[in-house]
């Protein structure tokens, strides 16, 4: 999903929802479902002007080192 704007039949859940300004966690949330979607989205707009949705992948985290 790239633009300006979302549709909603268009989001892939889970998904993450982050503030594109700033570099910490606060705006950011994970979204299963369009309920969640939609407050998360409410709560990454509050600390920027443009959020970035990305499909949420799930693995196991690996280190090596």
């Amino acid at each position: 999903m790239t633009g300006d704007s979302v549709t909603l039949g268009k989001v892939f859940y889970p998904c993450v929802v982050k503030a594109s300004k700033g570099e910490d966690t606060k705006g950011v949330r994970l979204a299963k479902d369009q309920q969640s979607f939609l407050a998360a989205l409410e709560h990454a707009l509050s600390f920027s002007d443009q959020v970035i949705v990305e499909r949420c992948v799930r693995s196991e985290e690996r280190r090596v080192g």
